[in-house]
């Protein structure tokens, strides 16, 4: 029964470069779609093939330019799909910094180092 429950690796996986990392905003190889950050407390209306694709975002990219015009550069992905999942993985990031920053200072009292 164990052998059916314990987590077991694929090989391939495991060596090839190519295969999905899981991590933020990286591109599948096959797919083009890029792996975006999910909102856990609206994990049940997220579609897995709602998820833009890198020819999807170039496009986004591309028309915005077009329709700005600007010669200054603002932060593109606002203009794009992935605003939402950067802003969601900002909001991550922010809780963890607040995490460390705590744990920094309780080691810092414990330690008397400042």
């Amino acid at each position: 029964m164990l052998q059916y429950c314990y987590p077991r690796l694929d090989v391939n996986v495991s060596k090839g470069l190519n295969h999905l990392l899981k991590s933020p905003f990286c591109i599948h190889p096959k797919t083009g779609r890029v792996c975006v950050p999910m909102d856990p407390e609206r994990i049940m209306s997220f579609k897995p093939d709602s998820v833009p694709t890198i020819s999807q975002l170039c496009n986004e990219l591309g028309e915005s330019s077009d329709e700005n015009n600007q010669t200054k550069r603002s932060k593109d992905y606002r203009s794009t799909s992935l605003k939402e999942s950067v802003e969601v993985f900002d909001r991550f990031l922010h809780k963890l910094e607040k995490t460390w920053k705590g744990k920094l200072i309780e080691q810092s009292d414990l330690t008397g180092e400042y």
